[in-house]
């Protein structure tokens, strides 16, 4: 059995993009891993231009919240699974790909 992941992600940049896409990522460890570390992963090693929050240290802002296969969840705790569909909170104005505006709701 494989632990590579297939890894769907949102993609949208308002000041440049007429409409949003998905963009697939494959070939990265989930085994034990959260979403984030994937988030951080895919960042690093294979696309610097991809927008989410990072951890805080603490594990208590609940900033990284975005939508894990349909359910919301903090990614520095969601563990990752094989098959991840990631995009931002829907009611949220969208700064850049995973990242909303808190204080804008649409």
């Amino acid at each position: 059995m494989s632990d590579l992941a297939v890894v769907s992600i949102f993609r949208f940049d308002p000041s440049i993009d007429g409409e949003a896409r998905f963009e697939t990522y494959t070939g990265v460890s989930y085994n034990g891993r959260s979403v984030l570390d994937i988030l951080q992963h895919i960042y690093e090693k294979c696309d610097s231009t991809l927008a989410f929050r990072g951890p805080c240290a603490v594990n208590c802002c609940k900033g990284c919240i975005v939508m894990i296969n349909g359910k919301p969840g903090l990614a520095c705790e969601r563990r990752a699974e094989a098959e991840m569909t990631i995009e931002p909170l829907p009611k949220f104005e969208i700064i850049k790909d995973l990242v909303v505006d808190f204080n804008k709701v649409k």
